[in-house]
Protein backbone atom coordinates (compact mmCIF):
# COMPACT_ATOMS: atom_id res chain seq x y z
CA UNK A 1 0.00 0.00 0.00
CA UNK A 2 1.26 3.58 -0.92
CA UNK A 3 1.85 6.21 1.91
CA UNK A 4 0.08 9.44 1.51
CA UNK A 5 2.74 11.52 0.88
CA UNK A 6 3.16 8.91 -2.97
CA UNK A 7 -0.35 9.30 -3.24
CA UNK A 8 -0.22 13.49 -3.18
CA UNK A 9 2.93 13.35 -5.10
CA UNK A 10 1.65 11.13 -7.38
CA UNK A 11 -1.73 13.27 -7.61
CA UNK A 12 0.49 16.70 -7.77
CA UNK A 13 1.88 15.04 -10.83
CA UNK A 14 -1.51 13.80 -12.44
CA UNK A 15 -3.17 17.67 -12.16
CA UNK A 16 0.50 19.41 -13.23
CA UNK A 17 0.67 17.20 -16.07
CA UNK A 18 -3.13 18.12 -17.36
CA UNK A 19 -2.83 21.64 -16.73
CA UNK A 20 0.28 22.00 -18.77
CA UNK A 21 -1.68 20.18 -21.56
CA UNK A 22 -4.77 22.30 -21.33
CA UNK A 23 -2.52 25.55 -20.74
CA UNK A 24 -1.12 24.73 -24.03
CA UNK A 25 -4.27 24.12 -25.66
CA UNK A 26 -6.23 26.95 -24.31
CA UNK A 27 -3.28 29.45 -25.89
CA UNK A 28 -3.87 27.60 -29.34
CA UNK A 29 -7.26 28.31 -29.53
CA UNK A 30 -6.94 31.86 -28.14
CA UNK A 31 -4.14 32.46 -31.12
CA UNK A 32 -6.05 30.75 -33.82
CA UNK A 33 -9.64 31.77 -32.57
CA UNK A 34 -9.09 35.12 -30.63
CA UNK A 35 -8.98 36.64 -27.58
CA UNK A 36 -10.17 40.35 -27.65
CA UNK A 37 -12.63 42.23 -26.41
CA UNK A 38 -16.28 41.62 -27.66
CA UNK A 39 -16.92 37.59 -28.54
CA UNK A 40 -13.69 35.84 -27.79
CA UNK A 41 -13.84 33.05 -29.67
CA UNK A 42 -10.76 31.34 -28.48
CA UNK A 43 -11.89 32.02 -24.39
CA UNK A 44 -15.79 30.76 -25.49
CA UNK A 45 -14.56 27.79 -27.08
CA UNK A 46 -11.72 27.02 -24.52
CA UNK A 47 -14.62 27.28 -21.38
CA UNK A 48 -17.12 25.72 -23.55
CA UNK A 49 -15.08 22.13 -24.41
CA UNK A 50 -13.48 22.84 -21.13
CA UNK A 51 -17.39 22.19 -19.71
CA UNK A 52 -18.27 19.41 -21.97
CA UNK A 53 -15.27 17.37 -21.41
CA UNK A 54 -15.94 17.80 -17.58
CA UNK A 55 -18.94 16.59 -17.91
CA UNK A 56 -17.93 13.38 -19.60
CA UNK A 57 -15.15 12.58 -17.19
CA UNK A 58 -18.31 12.98 -14.41
CA UNK A 59 -19.98 10.63 -16.37
CA UNK A 60 -17.23 8.62 -17.05
CA UNK A 61 -16.00 8.21 -13.25
CA UNK A 62 -19.41 7.70 -12.20
CA UNK A 63 -18.87 3.85 -13.46
CA UNK A 64 -15.48 3.38 -12.17
CA UNK A 65 -13.60 2.61 -8.79
CA UNK A 66 -12.81 5.32 -6.65
CA UNK A 67 -9.12 5.27 -6.91
CA UNK A 68 -9.02 5.16 -11.05
CA UNK A 69 -12.13 7.57 -11.08
CA UNK A 70 -9.94 10.00 -8.64
CA UNK A 71 -6.38 9.79 -11.22
CA UNK A 72 -9.43 10.83 -13.79
CA UNK A 73 -10.75 13.57 -12.25
CA UNK A 74 -7.58 15.20 -11.14
CA UNK A 75 -5.98 14.36 -14.40
CA UNK A 76 -8.30 15.74 -16.63
CA UNK A 77 -11.00 18.11 -14.89
CA UNK A 78 -8.49 19.50 -12.18
CA UNK A 79 -5.74 20.00 -14.07
CA UNK A 80 -6.22 19.79 -18.47
CA UNK A 81 -9.96 21.73 -17.98
CA UNK A 82 -7.90 23.83 -15.23
CA UNK A 83 -5.42 25.06 -17.58
CA UNK A 84 -7.92 24.75 -20.71
CA UNK A 85 -10.79 26.88 -18.74
CA UNK A 86 -10.27 30.06 -17.05
CA UNK A 87 -12.61 32.70 -14.98
CA UNK A 88 -9.76 35.44 -15.34
CA UNK A 89 -9.49 35.60 -19.24
CA UNK A 90 -13.65 35.49 -19.44
CA UNK A 91 -13.15 38.41 -17.06
CA UNK A 92 -10.47 40.01 -18.99
CA UNK A 93 -12.44 39.66 -22.11
CA UNK A 94 -16.14 40.91 -20.38
CA UNK A 95 -13.70 43.93 -18.89
CA UNK A 96 -12.77 44.75 -21.97
CA UNK A 97 -15.95 44.91 -23.75
CA UNK A 98 -17.31 47.14 -20.98
CA UNK A 99 -14.78 49.45 -21.36
CA UNK A 100 -15.16 49.77 -25.22
CA UNK A 101 -18.85 51.06 -24.25
CA UNK A 102 -20.29 47.88 -25.43
CA UNK A 103 -21.86 46.48 -22.28
CA UNK A 104 -24.67 44.68 -24.30
CA UNK A 105 -22.54 42.56 -25.85
CA UNK A 106 -20.74 42.13 -22.98
CA UNK A 107 -23.65 40.58 -20.97
CA UNK A 108 -24.77 39.06 -23.72
CA UNK A 109 -21.31 37.24 -24.25
CA UNK A 110 -21.33 36.22 -20.37
CA UNK A 111 -24.75 34.76 -20.60
CA UNK A 112 -24.13 32.66 -23.85
CA UNK A 113 -20.77 31.44 -21.85
CA UNK A 114 -21.76 30.50 -18.80
CA UNK A 115 -25.89 28.93 -20.57
CA UNK A 116 -23.75 27.24 -23.29
CA UNK A 117 -21.10 25.64 -20.52
CA UNK A 118 -23.72 24.37 -18.21
CA UNK A 119 -25.66 22.63 -21.16
CA UNK A 120 -22.87 21.43 -22.50
CA UNK A 121 -21.87 19.71 -19.32
CA UNK A 122 -24.73 18.47 -18.35
CA UNK A 123 -25.87 16.82 -21.88
CA UNK A 124 -22.27 15.50 -22.13
CA UNK A 125 -22.60 13.75 -18.98
CA UNK A 126 -26.13 12.53 -19.50
CA UNK A 127 -25.01 11.06 -23.33
CA UNK A 128 -22.16 9.11 -21.63
CA UNK A 129 -24.61 8.15 -18.96
CA UNK A 130 -27.17 6.88 -21.17
CA UNK A 131 -24.64 5.53 -23.53
CA UNK A 132 -23.18 3.23 -20.91
CA UNK A 133 -26.75 2.20 -19.88
CA UNK A 134 -27.41 0.86 -23.32
CA UNK A 135 -23.89 -0.82 -23.26
CA UNK A 136 -25.11 -2.85 -20.43
CA UNK A 137 -28.77 -3.82 -21.78
CA UNK A 138 -26.68 -4.76 -25.01
CA UNK A 139 -24.60 -6.91 -22.57
CA UNK A 140 -27.12 -8.61 -20.95
CA UNK A 141 -29.57 -8.68 -23.83
CA UNK A 142 -26.38 -10.92 -25.03
CA UNK A 143 -25.90 -13.35 -22.26
CA UNK A 144 -29.45 -14.52 -21.76
CA UNK A 145 -29.32 -15.21 -25.90
CA UNK A 146 -26.33 -16.97 -24.91
CA UNK A 147 -27.97 -18.72 -22.35
CA UNK A 148 -31.30 -19.87 -24.34
CA UNK A 149 -28.63 -21.14 -27.52
CA UNK A 150 -26.64 -22.95 -24.26
CA UNK A 151 -29.79 -24.70 -23.22
CA UNK A 152 -30.99 -25.25 -26.81
CA UNK A 153 -27.81 -27.24 -27.45
CA UNK A 154 -27.86 -28.99 -24.53
CA UNK A 155 -31.56 -30.02 -25.07
CA UNK A 156 -30.52 -31.16 -28.33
Amino acid sequence: MRGPRVRTIQHLGLISLGGALGSIVRVWLENHLGAGPGFAGGVFAANLSGALIIGLVVGATERLAPDSAQRLRLLVATGFCGGLTTLSSLALVLAETVEQHRLLSAVTYALVTLSAGVAALVAARAGLLALVLARQRTRRARGQRTRVVEEEVCDG
